[in-house]
């Protein structure tokens, strides 16, 4: 059999190195290997020391190929496929290889040493230091890859030397050593579990992890290629990264263990056990043998199912499989030992202890964390609503004040969300429009973000000021309200026509035929008089709209008349920033400067404009990838002159078609102007790319923040790809808007909105909420990668089932899209039914969905429930993670922003964030640490960054309108997220604190579902075998006594959460005990019988006399009617009875009603939930039930 290499090529454009580039602001900054999903698989054949070293010399300059050790499978898809093993689904087959890669990092150098200077030195020496702890390897003809850091630290050292401006020290560590892989030819191949045991053996011997486990996996990537260096960075290493060591033989022979040796214990965690449980099921009787597989695959499936792993199921699941394993040479009575349940209680037990012990102590370290006193974040500022109110006011006054004395005030009144403050804005308009008409001054023009709230905004304004004239602006492709199903613009081939002319959208206006009738014209007329005008955000950006008043000038001209005010309501910034969406890029193809159209122009100043078009594309064209470089257009100067941008924008505006479209000009007509207009080809982005050029120059970057090169784009229109510049830029205010602004943002930052309004000043008003409950689950992200794993999903569904059940309304649960769902298919299989979706609704506008019991859950992501008042009236808010951005695009949004560079990470892993720790804050005022949360060293990226994430959660916590809850409606908020907040968290949880166990969640979906829930342990196996496979299993969710008074006490006091649900106890037989169960008002009997079968005797319980001491056994109803042996029903009116409180009765028969002390709130259980799906299942995986990961 040839012996080949697996090299692997991303599909996509993403690339298996590391990158050194400049950022706009000049230093150096690193990007780590792409995160490719996606890939072409080549086998290319090796065989011996020198093909690899050929191979690997070429490989390394191929920036987006990389090697496995696995070998693709029969049905691998060599042309697209993912990077999994076989064992986990995937089609790479850990096969014996001749070949092994060893990782060395951070390995410090003697004094002298240089691996610049003296590379193949150097490589001598780590091949030294590998052969002083293998024995085996010593001597050995080796190739020495130097990882891509190799020589930087010297290289930044010489240039700060030479008087150069430091660059590097972002992705430079001083003394951090070298790194390099090694490989070694094999006299014999071996495969993945093998290297596995002699890297184990080698790290025992030598006492540290001198070789790295991880890299010998089926599936590892070794990356093979040498770093790429942006223009203006050399590579130190180039030509020298990969070198071949020759000793006197040309193959190892590796001493390999028979078996692995034994490791410091760390059974109690799934995560240590790498393979998972199903990898060390499948791992028992192979190679490793029987002893280590089965304590690991204990420790995987008791760490993964943890607090309730279901243990008799992992019994029965062991002791088949280790009967069927090959006994590999061991007697039939040693494997019976391995797979008798003494043997496995005692693994189990064992195990079980470990891991609680560990968690107990972590546990006990972040009480003990928590309990040392530390500041929150933001600390209480919090005043009375009707404080907030008047203070609000007080800064409109001031405002107004502002603009009748002729000034121009920029305001943010930031108030709470719900705390008012487009009530209050709204209010104070009559003094605003009052203050701008004594100055001369024009309506007040309210911006929006969407429709649907500038026709609220515009609802309120009349309501409240019916002597005022209010008129709302729409957009020509803005849906006509009075005309359902079309647009403002009734023909939208003029328009489209007028753009690709270069012309306004308007210009055709004067032409079509359907002016008198046409909505978009109509509006403009209606609003003449008008006091205010309500527009979207995108209309301050552009030229004042037709319906704005004007005044004539001097020279005879109409000009717009300055508002009173501009009010702008929630976040403007992003309708501000133009050219970031990755899906519609703002862009001019390099061959549109090699176009010989100049319209409009002739003789030297035709000859002119095309010399600085060929000039500027050479420029541009030889630049890399990113933001262009400064250098290549500072040379064009030397023959064009200091302001050749300038000119060549000049130059060609000047070539921009002029159409003229009177009224008496018919439609043909004008279609016809336009057209020939387009056929000039004349584009607006050649003099805009010849300005920001000229901008770029003007200011100090090393590279432009606004333009961009991208070499590989699509281009369109059928064209290909090819060579393109990117446009990003901030747009501001349109000069005609220059007018007092007031921000009305509740989670507003001055340091974003300052880049629109440099005079800014901040009113920032806290609201308190004294009756809204804040529950905080701190500890993790519920983040869309968070929850790929099944069960996740099932358990978040389980919070929300919980929820629904106590709350005493409707529930509205705000997640990310990707979350929402995920969600989803888990709700309809658990029995949801969804409102039927309106007729034009998108797949992701928010969802109603419904219960039996009359519950009802609110679905809806992030991004559209701001500004929203619909859900004000709910029970409970559940916000479930945060949106989030990369740290790039971050990054990349505030230069834009702001114009010119900012600070930026240089050496971060992918694209993730820096964190820093935060702390909550508590309703004592205290706060509770929160060890890490995503921040950024640069105040503008934090904000931002901030924006997206923070603000949005706020947002949706606002949704309730807690600010405004009295006693008579208070409102419950669930936080799903590891953030601090401007927030009172009453309750901050951990998740496994949060987590509700498997009798909560039963019991919550009883409730919710109208379906009862028995409590003794054999009808609950019944009832929901989903939950509960073994009789034992369900008997030891229900041992805790404790919870079973705090139950039994709610439940006889109606205080239970679950108000849908009452006690009752229930008989099978004639004699024996009582059992417990949770059972619907109405026709709680027949539910229950629907469940487990026909009832001998049956009775809900009934309160017992407020005399009773609160630890005895409550008195019941009367005795139950029981079933004769007839099956008749006798004895209906018999005297009260008590139920016996015995250890082996009714104390394994009720569960949690309240929320114990730092516990999650409980809940009431469903009939069987619908299974999934079935699909194609491992030996291995037949019988593992749903619950178990």
């Amino acid at each position: 059999m040839m012996n080949t290499v697996t090299i692997l090529r991303p599909l996509g454009r993403q690339l298996m190195a590391k990158r050194y580039g400049i950022a706009p602001n000049g230093l150096v900054v690193k990007r780590d290997y792409s995160n490719a999903k996606r890939f072409r698989v080549e086998q290319a054949p090796v065989r011996h020391i020198h093909d690899l070293h050929h191979r690997l010399q070429r490989i390394e300059r191929d920036p987006r190929a990389c090697i496995i050790r696995g070998q693709p499978g029969a049905a691998a898809n060599l042309a697209d496929t993912d990077r999994r093993g076989s064992k986990n689904g995937g089609h790479f087959d850990d096969v014996p290889r001749p070949w092994v890669m060893l990782d060395l990092d951070k390995v410090k150098l003697p004094a002298g040493m240089s691996v610049i200077a003296a590379p193949q030195e150097v490589a001598q020496h780590l091949m030294d230091l590998v052969a002083m702890h293998v024995p085996e390897l010593d001597g050995v003809t080796a190739i020495v890859q130097f990882s891509s850091s190799a020589g930087l630290e010297e290289q930044a050292e010489a240039e700060e030397a030479a008087g150069l401006a430091p660059r590097w020290r972002g992705v430079v560590k001083p003394g951090a050593g070298v790194g390099a892989h090694l490989w070694f030819w094999l006299e014999q191949a071996v495969d993945g579990p093998a290297l596995d045991r002699w890297a184990k053996a080698i790290n025992a011997r030598v006492g540290h992890k001198l070789i790295d486990p991880a890299t010998l996996r089926t599936v590892q990537p070794h990356y093979t290629a040498g770093p790429v260096f942006d223009t203006d960075l050399r590579d130190p290493l180039s030509g020298r990264r990969t070198l071949l060591v020759k000793g006197h033989s040309d193959a190892a022979r590796l001493s390999i263990p028979a078996v692995a040796p034994r490791q410091p214990d760390k059974s109690g965690d799934a995560r240590e056990a790498g393979r998972g449980f199903l990898g060390w099921m499948e791992a028992i009787g192979g190679p490793e043998g029987f002893h280590e597989p089965i304590n690991r695959a204990i420790a995987a499936f008791v760490a993964t199912n943890w607090p309730h792993p279901d243990t008799e199921w992992l019994k029965a699941a062991l002791t088949e499989r280790i009967l069927a394993a090959d006994p590999g040479g061991r007697s039939p009575s040693e494997i019976d030992r391995y797979a008798s349940d003494a043997n496995l209680d005692a693994r189990i037990a064992w195990t079980t202890g470990r891991e609680q012990e560990k968690r107990d102590a972590k546990a006990k370290a972040a009480a003990s964390a928590a309990a040392q006193p530390i500041p929150p974040t933001y600390p209480d500022r919090g005043v009375s609503l009707a404080t907030a109110r008047q203070q609000a006011a007080e800064a409109l006054r001031d405002f107004s004040a502002w603009i009748r004395a002729g000034e121009m005030p920029e305001l943010l009144l930031r108030v709470t969300v719900g705390g008012g403050k487009t009530f209050e804005a709204i209010g104070a308009l009559p003094e605003l429009r009052a203050a701008g008409r004594a100055a001369g001054l024009g309506p007040v023009l309210f911006l929006h973000p969407r429709h649907a709230l500038g026709d609220q905004i515009a609802a309120d304004i009349r309501r409240r000021h019916p002597g005022l004239n209010v008129a709302i602006q729409r957009g020509m492709e803005a849906a006509d309200p009075a005309r359902p199903g079309q647009t403002m613009c009734q023909d939208p081939e003029l328009p489209r026509a007028a753009r690709a002319a270069g012309q306004s959208a308007t210009a055709g206006c004067a032409a079509c035929p359907l002016g008198p009738g046409c909505a978009y014209q109509l509006q403009g007329r209606a609003g003449r008089d008008a006091d205010v005008w309500v527009a979207p955000h995108q209309a301050g950006f552009a030229a004042p709209f037709a319906g704005w008043p004007r005044v004539a000038v001097d020279d005879g001209r109409t000009i717009p008349v300055p508002p009173s005010a501009i009010i702008i309501d929630e976040d403007v910034t992003s309708a501000g920033v133009v050219g970031l969406n990755p899906l519609a890029p703002v862009q001019l193809a390099l061959s549109a400067l090699h176009s010989d159209d100049t319209p409009n122009l002739a003789g030297g100043d035709r000859e002119l404009l095309l010399h600085l078009r060929r000039k500027a594309a050479d420029a541009l064209s030889g630049q890399p990838a990113g933001g262009l470089f400064r250098k290549p257009l500072e040379a064009i100067a030397a023959t064009a002159g200091a302001g050749w941008a300038r000119e060549w924008a000049a130059l060609e505006w000047a070539t921009k078609p002029r159409v003229r479209i009177a009224r008496e000009t018919g439609r043909a007509a004008a279609l016809a102007a336009f057209a020939a207009a387009a056929g000039q080809r004349f584009t607006k982005l050649r003099p805009m790319l010849a300005e920001r050029i000229g901008d770029f120059l003007d200011g100090s970057d090393a590279r432009s923040v606004n333009l961009t090169l991208d070499p590989e784009a699509d281009l369109g229109r059928g064209q290909g790809t090819g060579p393109a510049i990117r446009f990003a830029w901030r747009e501001d205010f349109h000069p005609a808007w220059t007018a007092p602004l007031l921000f009305l943002d509740a989670t507003g930052r001055p340091e974003v909105l300052r880049h629109w309004a440099p005079d800014l000043k901040v009113v920032d008003i806290e609201v308190a909420a004294p009756h809204q409950h804040v529950v905080q689950v701190w500890d993790q992200e519920f983040g869309r990668r968070w929850l790929q794993q099944p069960a996740r999903v099932r358990s978040l569904c389980d919070a929300v089932m919980v929820e629904l059940a106590r709350a005493d309304g409707a529930v509205l649960a705000i997640l990310q899209k990707g979350v929402e769902a995920l969600l989803r298919p888990e709700l309809a299989r658990r029995g949801a039914v969804q409102d039927p979706r309106p007729e034009g609704a998108r797949e992701d506008d928010p969802s109603t969905w419904r219960f039996p019991s009359g519950a009802v859950l609110h679905l809806a992501h992030h991004g559209a429930v701001t500004g929203s008042n619909q859900w004000q009236e709910v029970a409970t808010v559940m916000v479930i993670g945060r949106p989030a951005t990369d740290r790039l695009d971050g990054e990349r949004r505030a230069e834009v922003s702001a114009g010119h560079a900012v600070g930026v990470v240089p050496d971060a892993p992918d694209s993730w964030w820096p964190t820093s720790p935060g702390a909550l804050r508590l309703a004592d005022g205290s706060g509770r640490a929160i060890p890490r949360q995503p921040s950024h060293p640069d105040p503008l990226v934090e904000a931002l960054r901030w924006s997206v994430s923070e603000a949005a959660v706020l947002q949706a916590i606002g949704r309730a309108r807690g600010v405004r809850r009295t006693a008579e409606n208070p409102v419950r908020v669930v936080v799903l997220a590891a953030l601090a907040l401007p927030v009172t968290v009453a309750e901050a949880l951990t998740w496994a604190d949060y987590l509700p166990d498997r009798v909560t969640t039963a019991a919550a979906e009883a409730a919710v579902f109208g379906q009862a829930l028995p409590l003794a342990p054999v009808d609950m196996v019944t009832a929901r075998r989903d939950l509960w496979t073994a009789e034992s299993t369900a008997k030891r969710d229900l041992a805790d006594f404790e919870r079973l008074i705090s139950l039994r006490r709610n439940f006889y006091k109606g205080n239970d959460p679950f108000k849908t649900l009452a006690p009752a106890r229930y008989r099978k037989g004639v004699r024996g005990r009582w059992s417990r169960a949770l059972v619907p008002l109405e026709q709680g009997q027949a539910v229950l019988e629907a469940l487990i079968g026909p009832l001998a005797a049956f009775a809900l319980d009934a309160p017992p006399p407020p005399s009773d001491p609160p630890d005895l056994a409550p008195a019941l109803c009367p005795e139950p009617a029981e079933r004769g042996p007839s099956g008749a029903w006798a004895n209906p009116d018999a005297a009260p009875a008590t139920l016996p409180d015995d250890p082996g009765g009714c104390r394994h028969h009720l569960v949690m009603a309240l929320r114990p002390p730092g516990g999650p709130w409980p809940a009431i259980g469903p009939p069987q939930r619908p299974q999934p799906p079935a699909q194609p299942r491992s030996s291995l995986q037949e019988g593992i039930p749903s619950h178990v990961v």
